[in-house]
């Protein structure tokens, strides 16, 4: 449990420090009168399948399951709200294992694509 509860927390705090310095590249693009650019992450907590994948002739790492399909559905999930200019959106699972190390908000409960069950969805604001 320990391995997961920082994979969670490393995961989210690399999403933080993205955000952050596609913050103050947006501010440089921005002082020099450049479009500037927005980007959304999704981060999901569960089992994945991780390896190289193929036969002899072409090999290919890959990361395989439901976490990684739900990670993306996170990220994909209604575009029109974009409420800065990096959104990061977690689930549940991936916010059990925050303690309490970021700010989030409840950005609801949804139906994502490909999904049976409503997944629990926050956003993150930042460390605390």
């Amino acid at each position: 449990k320990q391995e997961v509860l920082l994979d969670a927390q490393r995961a989210v705090e690399c999403a933080v420090a993205i955000a952050e310095h596609l913050e103050a590249m947006n501010q440089n693009w921005r002082s020099l009168g450049l479009p500037t650019i927005q980007m959304r992450i999704g981060i999901f907590t569960g089992p994945v399948v991780v390896g190289s994948l193929g036969g002899k002739d072409r090999l290919e790492y890959g990361v395989l399951g439901d976490s990684v399909n739900t990670a993306a559905r996170l990220e994909a999930c209604e575009k029109d709200r974009q409420p800065n200019n990096c959104r990061i959106l977690i689930a549940k699972e991936t916010l059990v294992f925050l303690e309490d190390k970021f700010k989030v908000e409840s950005w609801g409960l949804l139906a994502l694509k490909g999904k049976k069950q409503m997944v629990d969805v926050y956003l993150v604001l930042g460390r605390r």
